[in-house]
């Protein structure tokens, strides 16, 4: 075996090392770009939900009365519906109204008071 072998063979194995670091190196700086324009839009999406929100809350309340009277409204126009179908539906509506607050009445003398 001469010197120029074990040479070459060294020479052959710090390259291989060397490659492997460049990849290594590469697959880290990869890394760190993905991670950078992962915090990138996650900073985009939290400035569109900040105003966002900021423009949703402008007019949250009136939106929130309006919602809900209509929703009240409208169900109330359906009980007077059905309440007028008959006398019969309107006796049996109210007596069924009762005994269903009367068991929610007795559910809640049941439960803890409190402080």
């Amino acid at each position: 075996m001469t010197m120029a072998n074990p040479r070459n063979m060294f020479g052959s194995l710090f390259g291989m090392v060397s490659s492997g670091a460049t990849a290594v190196a590469s697959t880290f700086e990869a890394g760190i770009a993905g991670v950078s324009m992962l915090d990138r839009f996650v900073q985009d999406a939290k400035q569109r939900q900040d105003e966002r929100s900021i423009v949703d809350m402008a007019d949250f309340r009136s939106r929130l009365l309006e919602e809900k009277s209509r929703e009240v409204s409208d169900r109330q126009v359906q009980v007077e519906d059905f309440m007028k179908k008959s006398p019969l539906h309107a006796t049996l509506y109210k007596a069924n109204y009762q005994r269903f607050e009367d068991l929610l009445a007795q559910h809640d003398a049941r439960k803890p008071k409190s402080s």
